[in-house]
């Protein structure tokens, strides 16, 4: 996630090849559904000089400005709730509808996400290994580093 490029502008993927079988909440990435279009529009509300703060900040400012997204990146842990809250009701955000998903699929699947989508590692939870390949496919070579 690049709060530096310009919103107009995909500036490529991130690819998630399942190279073994992944059940839905079998502990694979996590994902806000929807939330590329919040980064969208944060980052559009940044200065020049507030995209160069150090993306750790940045991160942490874009998690509070929701009391939905604060909860889920700082809230207290209570399992049950907080499976209801954020896999199974979602909420609404500025019109945009987000969710927490687990990427899950067949061997050979692949997924294609926009690099803005919140995503974050989840524990294992099922009986059997899973393992996943995540690439970022860039438009130009330079913004790879």
């Amino acid at each position: 996630m690049h709060f530096t490029h310009d919103p107009d502008q995909t500036i490529g993927v991130r690819l998630f090849t399942l190279l073994s079988d992944v059940e839905p909440r079998g502990g694979a990435t996590l994902v806000v559904t929807g939330s590329h279009r919040l980064v969208e529009r944060f980052v559009r509300g940044l200065s020049p000089t507030e995209k160069e703060e150090k993306f750790a900040r940045l991160v942490d400012r874009f998690m509070r400005t929701d009391p939905w997204l604060e909860e889920l990146a700082h809230g207290a842990v209570d399992a049950p709730e907080r499976e209801r809250r954020f896999l199974e009701d979602g909420a609404c955000i500025d019109g945009f509808d987000v969710r927490v998903e687990t990427i899950s699929g067949k061997a050979g699947d692949g997924v294609l996400m926009h690099p803005w989508t919140l995503h974050a590692r989840s524990p294992h939870a099922g009986d059997g290994p899973r393992f996943i390949l995540a690439k970022d496919i860039y438009r130009v070579p330079a913004l790879a580093s």
